[in-house]
């Protein structure tokens, strides 16, 4: 059931950036109300700081492309209430992951600093994680905008962040409930990021990049990764065994393929988590390495045709 509490004194102001996942009109958010000005329709917005902004329904994915697990997952976190249930726990959560994994992360959250430093997202002050699981990146930059928007679809993920944040003092920080298919944004983030999520098969790739797309405002620019197809040839030729499991890897052609089918230009910035960014090891060992991800700025988003067909055919694991 959809309610609403007092605004927190604290909640960033979200004025102009959103907009109904139905109908892709303004919301309004006037004396803790949150509703949509074109059809009505109340959000929730919990006493933690939470704003749910789902659609009515899920999307509907496509008959094949979308493995049958991603397919329940999707499904049965969409359907989840929120708060969730006592003792649900995050995904991935540094305090309970291993020491050598969350280094790797950590990692690759300054590497994707480095690049948003560099010329492209201008003076941008705001920042979205479209797939922020347990604020790996909003945590480290909140700092650096006015304000960052921490965007999960699991209740999970965005209790145990909204409660980090708060015992952190962070004030600067939205916390969305959202579904990346059907965002509450229409053209108007400067500067997003989507990470550890393009991995799912050709079809869930291609549906969530023609979101991120309206996502941005003119002259924006996302961050997206995918795990590279030849990142260990030991493992891509049978000496060992398979570990993505129903996931996706890819190699540069297919990723360029898929963004010049949707209309996409990108820049290219191959990462080696096996370094650290900036690293002289990383100037010299590392260029004969192949990287484990291939990041991208996707930007200048062209016609985005919902009938294109993407050439690129993706390889398993």
């Amino acid at each position: 059931m959809e309610n609403s509490v007092p605004p927190r004194a604290d909640f960033p102001d979200l004025s102009g950036l959103l907009s109904c996942p139905d109908d892709g009109t303004s919301i309004e958010m006037e004396e803790g109300v949150v509703r949509c000005t074109s059809c009505g329709r109340l959000f929730s917005r919990h006493s933690d700081g939470v704003l749910e902004l789902l659609p009515r329904n899920p999307t509907r994915l496509p008959a094949s492309g979308v493995s049958e697990s991603y397919r329940r997952g999707y499904d049965e976190e969409f359907r989840k209430k929120y708060p969730p249930e006592p003792g649900t726990t995050a995904w991935a959560q540094p305090e309970s992951s291993p020491e050598s994994w969350v280094r790797k992360r950590e990692r690759q959250v300054r590497f994707v600093s480095s690049i948003l430093q560099r010329p492209g997202p201008g003076e941008a002050t705001v920042f979205c994680d479209l797939s922020a699981g347990t604020g790996y990146y909003t945590f480290s930059y909140a700092g650096k905008y006015r304000m960052v928007m921490h965007c999960d679809l699991s209740p999970g993920n965005l209790a145990y962040a909204s409660a980090k944040a708060a015992s952190r003092g962070l004030r600067n920080i939205a916390f969305l409930r959202i579904d990346y298919f059907n965002p509450p944004f229409r053209a108007v983030l400067p500067l997003a990021i989507c990470l550890d999520t393009l991995e799912r098969g050709l079809a869930h790739e291609r549906l969530l990049l023609e979101s991120i797309g309206r996502t941005l405002a003119g002259g924006g620019t996302a961050i997206v990764d995918f795990h590279n197809v030849h990142h260990n040839p030991l493992r891509r030729a049978g000496l060992l065994s398979e570990n993505f499991r129903d996931n996706r890897s890819y190699s540069r052609r297919d990723v360029e393929g898929l963004f010049q089918a949707l209309g996409l230009k990108s820049e290219y910035f191959p990462f080696r988590q096996e370094f650290e960014p900036g690293s002289l090891a990383e100037r010299t060992i590392g260029k004969i390495v192949p990287p484990v991800r291939h990041l991208y700025r996707i930007f200048q988003v062209a016609h985005i045709s919902a009938g294109a067909s993407p050439t690129a055919c993706p390889r398993s694991g």
